[in-house]
């Protein structure tokens, strides 16, 4: 299932309190398509001291290697030189800036 932003704290809360009204774990699982394992999670997140709280985990975001100046540099390339690879424009760019790229990184510009 997908939920928008804050679709996926509001599941966990309907399940946390299927579970809570003594609503057996498989019926839930049942009721709200969810994993076992999941109902079981959640319901260990709620009861822990440690983090009580239901919403999802921030990500670790790394910094960019791809910058605005490398975007651009890349959309010029684009224009300039229509037929080639993105081997080769992986290529170009790391020529240009003086370091290693991945595939992921450049295309998902």
């Amino acid at each position: 299932m997908n939920y928008p932003n804050g679709g996926l704290l509001g599941l966990r809360k309907k399940i946390l309190s299927a579970v809570e009204r003594r609503e057996s774990e498989s019926e839930t699982t049942r009721l709200f398509d969810a994993s076992l394992s999941s109902v079981k999670r959640y319901a260990r997140m709620v009861s822990s001291e440690r983090s009580p709280s239901l919403a999802p985990k921030k990500r670790h975001d790394r910094a960019a290697k791809v910058d605005q100046q490398t975007t651009k540099l890349l959309n010029e390339d684009v224009k300039e030189r229509l037929a080639a690879t993105k081997a080769q424009r992986i290529q170009f760019l790391e020529h240009l800036i003086g370091e290693l790229l991945s595939y992921r990184p450049v295309w998902r510009l």
